[in-house]
């Protein structure tokens, strides 16, 4: 029952069509013609996002490394391109992990996968800073967080794979 309702709560389609309920009251669970279908890549989809720390990093993408490499992040930024009317936005291809790491080649269809509002990868963006508190002035600093000094850096690749891989498996529900 469990994988067959996370199959459903992450159908596009089953999201649409309730979009308006889902913000005010519980999910009615309907029963789909393909139930198995549904069951099989539900239990995929929870395997993938409850281990996502096991999952391969993304190789499909390129990482240019300038200087000494550091794999301390202080705050990861897209780098700004011009789009069509001349304004300058965010090139979402690519990510300035720190001074020294670029990651490129990004696939447009990993900001596909969000998680509360935004996509999973600018969720790991986010909350991986170098922050401090104003009124306490302590700093909350993600580079502590682990013995190894590429986790944040191994983590956003992962997340790359884990939504690539999401919104494959999306992808394939029935309707």
């Amino acid at each position: 029952i469990i994988p067959y309702i996370y199959g459903l709560l992450n159908s596009k389609q089953f999201q649409r069509k309730y979009k308006n309920n889902l913000v005010k009251e519980l999910p009615h669970i309907p029963l789909v013609k393909e139930k198995n279908k549904y069951v099989e890549i539900g239990r995929k989809l929870m395997e993938m996002h409850l281990n996502y720390e096991n999952v391969p990093v993304y190789n499909k993408i390129d990482i240019r490394y300038s200087g000494k490499v550091d794999y301390q992040v202080k705050k990861m930024k897209f780098p700004k391109k011009i789009n069509d009317e001349g304004k300058k936005v965010d090139d979402k291809s690519a990510i300035i992990f720190n001074n020294s790491i670029t990651i490129s080649n990004i696939p447009e269809k990993a900001y596909e996968y969000v998680v509360n509002g935004k996509s999973a990868i600018e969720w790991i963006m986010d909350q991986y800073q170098v922050k401090t508190d104003k009124k306490s002035g302590i700093t909350d600093d993600p580079n502590d967080y682990s013995d190894d000094p590429k986790y944040i850096f191994n983590l956003l690749l992962r997340i790359i794979n884990v939504s690539v891989q999401t919104v494959d498996l999306i992808n394939q529900l029935p309707k």
